[in-house]
């Protein structure tokens, strides 16, 4: 085999690790704001996540040239990122959960992609637990009506909470989701958006169901 052959194999591996750590890392954080403070399993979960972090650090390292800037952030499009995401999202969740995408252009970003993809992660795993069984998650991206590229999730379940909409919302970071559950990882929602200064929008029809609208300034 070829070095470059070589190589090109290992960055391979890297992403797929890469991929897989990201979709662990994402279920460890739903667990730890799942449990309560002085739950026994908490201290483990933890170790957990600071593990997944470490590992996803690494493999990271393994694929940013030395002497880069160790998270650049990224000239992307939001479509082209959510559609690579597809494998892992469709991963985790339950085999029953139906997904529909519609993934047009949005237009260029500038965006930690790891960021984003720990986002929507968080986000149709929410929206996948929010419809039940039976029910849809669409995840679609466009260019809103002032031109910022938007990426949004949807689901048809009965209505975001107003505890989670506060998370999403408030001038403050929240700190967990309600207290029936519902919500867990909208604070990393809300804390990796703020770091790429994403707004996030929430919309609750009267006959139930919840979009997340991301809107990102245009690169």
């Amino acid at each position: 085999m070829a070095p470059e052959d070589g190589r090109a194999e290992a960055d391979g591996v890297a992403h797929d690790l890469r991929n897989l750590l990201t979709a662990v890392l994402a279920h460890a954080e739903l667990a730890q704001a799942a449990l309560a403070p002085d739950h026994p399993a908490r201290a483990d979960v933890a170790d957990l996540v600071i593990a997944a972090t470490r590992a996803r650090r690494l493999i990271l390292d393994r694929l940013i040239p030395e002497g880069a800037d160790p998270v650049p952030p990224e000239r992307t499009d939001l479509a082209e990122v959510a559609a690579a995401a597809l494998p892992i999202l469709r991963a985790v969740l339950p085999v029953e959960a139906r997904v529909l995408t519609a993934l047009a252009p949005a237009g260029p970003v500038r965006i930690d992609r790891l960021a984003l993809e720990r986002i929507l992660l968080n986000l149709v795993l929410n929206a996948s637990a929010a419809a039940g069984s039976g029910g849809t998650v669409r995840i679609a991206t466009t260019t809103a009506g002032d031109g910022s590229p938007e990426l949004s999730v949807t689901d048809d379940g009965p209505g975001l909470p107003d505890a989670g909409v506060a998370i999403l919302a408030a001038d403050e970071p929240a700190v967990g989701g309600g207290a029936d559950g519902h919500g867990l990882g909208l604070p990393t929602v809300r804390r990796l958006a703020d770091a790429d200064g994403a707004r996030i929008l929430v919309e609750r029809p009267a006959g139930g169901g919840t979009t997340i609208r991301l809107r990102y300034p245009r690169a």
